[in-house]
């Protein structure tokens, strides 16, 4: 969430950034929100997130930096976090 304070100055406030910190901010308000556990995932539930982890994570690793992304792709990308 600190991501945009943290971030060099020519990323700071970029769609992509602005996006993951907002993105950031809604899960830790779901966590802090959370009700009681009331039934523990199968763990082909479990396991059917990490594909979708590792490629979101493969992707902004080898992604350019926030600034260097052309107007198409950080539209893309808004849409993406405006639907999550």
């Amino acid at each position: 969430m600190l991501g945009p304070l943290e971030a060099d100055p020519a990323d700071r406030f970029t769609v992509v950034r602005l996006g993951i910190a907002a993105l950031h901010l809604g899960v830790a308000l779901l966590v802090l929100r959370r009700a009681s556990l009331q039934q523990l995932g199968a763990p082909w539930q479990l396991l059917s997130a990490l594909p979708a982890l590792v490629i979101s994570g493969l992707a902004l690793s080898l992604a350019p930096p926030p600034h260097g992304w052309a107007w198409a792709p950080q539209l893309i990308f808004a849409l993406g976090v405006l639907l999550t």
